[in-house]
């Protein structure tokens, strides 16, 4: 009775782990989506409502998901309180904090470090170009990510279910 009990633990823990890895390959996409429309937010208050960036950033944090939303709340944050930084150090240092909590890979992470130091040093016009040119690459790593996740979602699932099948049939 104590092996079952402990097959049926060793397979919930091998398929929760499957199912944690798919869910990680389901969040990239989401979050690089969310990240585009974040930054067309951006785009937008600089360019119709001329918002301050710490007030522009905290507005759109209000309208944001976790995690997505701690970057853009935290940047103001860090921007209000000053301490000689500049947007774009606050935004990589927030960034870099941030990092872990996301299911972002390093190439998606370089690509919002390169955004960040463009952030707030030039004219209206210049960083609009900035933001858009940010929003494409987020689309095109969004594309990848898709398809990545409709690649590697299952797989995970699957060897989640079967490590732990292996493991109960070697336990007995």
């Amino acid at each position: 009775m104590i092996q079952v009990i402990g097959a049926a633990f060793v397979l919930a823990a091998a398929t929760t782990i499957g199912y944690a890895a798919a869910r990680r390959f389901a969040a990239r996409p989401r979050e690089l989506r969310t990240l585009a429309t974040a930054l067309s937010m951006l785009a937008t208050e600089i360019k119709y409502a001329a918002t301050p960036l710490p007030n522009a950033l905290s507005r759109i944090a209000h309208q944001l998901p976790q995690p997505i939303n701690g970057l853009f709340q935290n940047t103001a944050d860090v921007l209000v309180r000053g301490g000689g930084m500049t947007a774009g150090e606050c935004w990589n240092t927030v960034l870099s904090e941030l990092a872990p909590s996301t299911a972002l890979k390093v190439q998606d992470l370089e690509l919002l470090r390169q955004f960040g130091h463009t952030l707030g040093i030039s004219d209206r016009d210049d960083q609009l170009n900035h933001i858009r040119l940010a929003c494409s690459q987020l689309g095109s790593q969004e594309q990848i990510a898709a398809f990545e996740q409709g690649k590697n979602e299952r797989l995970c699932k699957y060897l989640g279910v079967l490590a732990g099948l292996m493991i109960v049939i070697l336990m007995f």
